[in-house]
């Protein structure tokens, strides 16, 4: 097994000896070489609480970074690099910084997963007991009881085999994130037949119960294995060891941006049929859930009934979302016909929003209209998802 000593030293020596191009940390042969002394780079998808991470706000938030080095030969254990370092995107010098900068050993191999965001760590605390072990990384999760500080989490790993090349300049980690949660878009549409016979009627929904959902929950994810075809440009892919486990059911709330302008309230459309549905709260305030298999969810709603501007009555109607499977990097969409009576259900529709890869550190998406997506601007091959997140 190689000393992590060696690492340390190899390090300083590349720091400190760049001028001199050194040709190797020390005589000693077990040691990494370090001639070319290549800068280990971190790149993304350039991207509220923004309640769901897209390629326009990724860079908004550090993440947690975790990696480690052992020789291609197989002949060593893991040596651990970095242990949930924190990466913070720098938008004048258009780069990822996460502290100390570290260099690629030739003749090594070398796995990395990242977290987004840190935050989700360091302060909400919704991750707990994490684990960085022989290149995969573990995790607890636990869904806040104030659903506004849960975090949308990501992942993402690399692993690559570096064997030094003559004036050729290392390829930089790009992290594929892709979400592990799942988000709910609630829509309803306000079609009462008895309000009063008047059009100008609205509700404004004040509260949503969600109970049968998981609040808790382990996860475990490491990068995929190389190949002879892989093994020397690396792969993003990864494997996820037993994905989520240990989930545990329970009841939350959410309560987002209520609708206070009255124009923009949902309207009573009996008469004009236009079946218009509209997210519950405004801006798209995402409820971020726990994947669940198949079982039933109760939903249900609170809302104000105001009758020409005038706050009338306060309602409550409850609903079953019978066998629902949400999984993880899905928008589910449901719509819902509310009225002073019941709710009926009008569809459920599911989106995939996984992804968010593509942009380099030299593109910036001054349209802000990409979302989350898929594909590399560079080479103009981008595909939106186009679903508003």
């Amino acid at each position: 097994m190689i000393d992590n000593r060696k690492y340390l030293k190899y390090f300083t020596c590349c720091a400190y000896g760049l001028a001199a191009l050194m040709v190797s940390c020390s005589s000693d042969d077990s040691e990494p070489q370090c001639a070319g002394s290549e800068e280990l780079v971190f790149v993304t998808a350039e991207p509220s609480r923004a309640a769901v991470t897209t390629t326009t706000n990724l860079t908004a938030k550090p993440f947690a970074v975790y990696g480690d080095v052992c020789l291609a030969t197989g002949e060593s254990e893991p040596t651990e690099l970095m242990n949930g370092r924190q990466a913070t995107y720098n938008s004048s010098e258009k780069k990822w910084n996460y502290g100390t900068t570290l260099y690629w050993f030739p003749n090594h191999i070398h796995s990395f997963v990242a977290l987004h965001p840190i935050e989700a760590i360091n302060n909400t605390r919704t991750v707990t007991d994490v684990k960085y072990s022989e290149g995969g990384l573990s995790f607890n999760y636990t869904h806040p009881s104030d659903y506004k500080n849960a975090s949308d989490l990501l992942v993402a790993t690399h692993r690559r085999r570096y064997d030094q090349e003559l004036g050729k300049t290392a390829d930089p980690v790009s992290f594929t994130f892709e979400h592990i949660l799942s988000v709910l878009d609630i829509r309803i549409m306000y079609n009462e037949e008895l309000a009063y016979t008047n059009q100008n009627n609205r509700i404004e929904i004040t509260e949503i119960v969600l109970d049968g959902i998981n609040v808790s929950g382990s996860y475990d994810v490491r990068p995929d294995d190389l190949n002879e075809t892989n093994a020397r440009s690396g792969t993003d892919a990864h494997v996820v060891r037993s994905g989520w486990s240990n989930l545990k059911s329970g009841s939350r709330t959410f309560s987002g941006n209520v609708y206070k302008d009255w124009s923009a309230g949902h309207v009573n459309q009996y008469d004009t049929k236009s079946s218009v549905f509209k997210p519950v709260f405004e801006n798209n305030d995402a409820i971020t859930v726990l994947p669940k298999a198949a079982g039933d969810v109760t939903l249900t709603m609170k809302f104000r009934l105001y009758v020409n501007i005038t706050h009338a009555a306060d309602h409550t109607l409850s609903t079953v979302l019978k066998d629902v499977e949400w999984k993880a990097g899905q928008k589910i969409t449901y719509n819902l016909q509310v009225s002073v009576g019941e709710i009926l259900q009008g569809g459920c529709t599911f989106e995939d929003w996984n992804a968010i890869t593509g942009l380099t550190e030299t593109i910036t998406d001054a349209s802000g209209d990409h979302d989350a997506g898929k594909g590399n601007l560079d080479r103009e091959d981008w595909y939106n998802f186009n679903n508003g997140w």
